[in-house]
């Protein structure tokens, strides 16, 4: 369809601007083929609509402030050809969303919309890595090959070409072909891209930063240089291009919190949970339930619980999405994650000053007489009705009045689930010391327990000096045959020790009263 002009045409105006309601109700007076003209001239300006409509199986929730600030400042800039008639060199737009409210889909939207009404010649999407960003834009063209039947009957089937990584679709009201390019980040080449002598208008990245890179400083510089030099000089000689940047703050220097201080963006950062509640008394409670393993029906009385109490509970709350993300949702997911996590992927918020990964003062206590475990809600459990084990975090030094010290936990787990950690022997000592106090807890507990050590780096040798005494000890009729197993760590050691955190916020954990601070 050829838009009339100009665009002051009121008849037209009242297209664009008319609430939705008001609007279908006018439609009701046009003949079908009028209504699909008006249809197509609102959806090319609603991004909302135009998404509810035409791809209903993702888009049937109601849409929150974050979509809506996205449809607005992304969704609402000019196409292509018209930003470059304004004299727009470049647009940058940064979003960090919290995880689970379709970001990435909006991304999506954004480019059907785009490929739909020949807005852009030529779009790229960048991602953590080339497979990731071909797994999404093969989303896109899957749609665009089999569209919905309201997308046929408004704009017919468009024609679509070439590899997953590389690909022109065509509409039919369209003159020309629209190029769709994947790269990863930061390997991929952008800079010098073309398409029949055309430079990308429009390019995308979606979470496009790895956690362990951005813990580098080097790499993060590394990113921004590759953005700024390559992404951001990737566009046409004529300018007009629009870099738009979608992802979750992964530090407090990660790309996503360098585009929010950078004047050169426009950038907006959401928070799942933009008020708490006021009754957190009534939620440690709730929580008390949800994470009881005495119960097996934990969830649903965590549930109920909740129901019964909502009204209260609520109070003072706001969240981002009621829909998708309502306040007990989130709650659960800050019980299971912690905050560690849930500060990160929900509230945008990982450099929080105020926050720490653990939090002793909250922890739930036990005590240990040496065979039997009285937990924090005065339940008995025989330590040898237990799974046992003892971890041995060894020390490389001699030098025995300084330096790191040597631990030996003891850990029990009883047959719900529920794990303590008894007194903990620190000292620091050499490493026939360590080992003898590896054998001395053999001597007691023998094969009841499972026996392991850290064994990266020098800590290897500690296996072999063990397996020497283990042979002597043989030799002289003591006992001998203790099984310790090494383990190799090669997760982030700070992912690793704060995974532990929700399972001591919700008591999952407790610790010996006689453990040392």
């Amino acid at each position: 369809m050829n838009a009339p002009s100009p665009s002051t045409d009121p008849y037209l105006e009242a297209i664009r601007t008319l609430p939705r309601l008001e609007l279908l109700e006018a439609l009701d007076e046009l003949p079908a083929a009028d209504q699909l003209d008006v249809l197509r001239l609102r959806f090319e300006t609603d991004l909302l609509w135009f998404g509810s409509y035409v791809w209903g199986e993702r888009f049937y929730l109601p849409y929150n402030v974050a979509h809506e600030w996205i449809a607005d400042n992304v969704g609402g800039l000019p196409p292509w050809r018209e930003r470059v008639t304004l004299g727009l060199k470049e647009t940058c737009r940064a979003v960090e969303a919290p995880r689970g409210l379709a970001k990435t889909m909006f991304l999506k939207l954004l480019i059907l919309r785009a490929i739909t009404y020949d807005r852009e010649p030529y779009i790229m999407w960048l991602g953590g890595s080339v497979d990731e960003a071909v797994k999404e834009t093969r989303h896109i063209r899957a749609f665009l090959e089999s569209p919905s039947a309201e997308f046929l009957e408004l704009y017919g089937q468009p024609k679509v070409k070439g590899t997953d990584k590389d690909w022109t679709v065509q509409m039919p009201t369209t003159a020309r072909p629209i190029k769709v390019s994947t790269r990863g980040i930061p390997r991929g080449r952008v800079r010098g891209s073309n398409f029949n002598g055309q430079r990308p208008t429009f390019i995308v990245g979606d979470d496009i930063e790895h956690p362990d890179s951005q813990r580098n400083p080097r790499l993060r510089d590394g990113l921004t240089t590759y953005i700024n030099s390559d992404v951001r000089n990737a566009g046409p000689k004529e300018g007009g291009l629009v870099w738009c940047q979608f992802g979750t703050r992964l530090g407090q220097d990660s790309q996503t919190a360098r585009a929010a201080k950078d004047p050169a963006y426009d950038a907006k950062r959401f928070q799942s949970v933009i008020q708490w509640p006021t009754r957190a008394d009534l939620w440690e409670e709730c929580k008390e339930l949800w994470a009881d393993l005495t119960d097996p029906d934990r969830r649903d009385t965590a549930e109920r619980f909740y129901q019964r109490n909502r009204a209260e509970m609520d109070r003072g709350c706001e969240v981002l999405d009621a829909n998708a993300q309502p306040i007990y949702m989130l709650y659960t997911l800050l019980w299971s994650k912690g905050w560690y996590s849930f500060l990160a992927d929900y509230q945008n918020d990982p450099s929080d000053p105020n926050r720490q990964i653990f939090f002793p003062e909250k922890w739930k206590r036990c005590r240990f007489d040496g065979e039997v475990i009285t937990t924090s809600k005065g339940r008995t459990v025989r330590l040898s009705e237990c799974k046992q084990a003892f971890w041995l975090d060894p020390r490389a030094s001699e030098e025995l009045e300084r330096n790191d010290y040597a631990a030996l936990a003891h850990v029990a787990k009883d047959k719900l689930g529920y794990v303590y950690v008894l007194p903990c022997d620190m000292r620091r000592d050499n490493t026939a010391s360590q080992l003898a106090r590896v054998w001395t807890a053999f001597e007691m507990q023998h094969n009841r327990a499972l026996y392991g050590y850290e064994d990266n780096g020098f800590q290897t040798m500690m296996g072999r000096e063990f397996e020497r005494q283990k042979q002597a000890r043989r030799q002289a009729g003591k006992v001998w045959t203790c099984h310790l197993q090494g383990f190799r760590s090669t997760e982030n050691k700070i992912d690793r020790i704060s995974s532990l955190a929700p399972r001591f916020d919700i008591g999952h954990i407790e610790v010996c009263t006689d453990l040392h601070p």
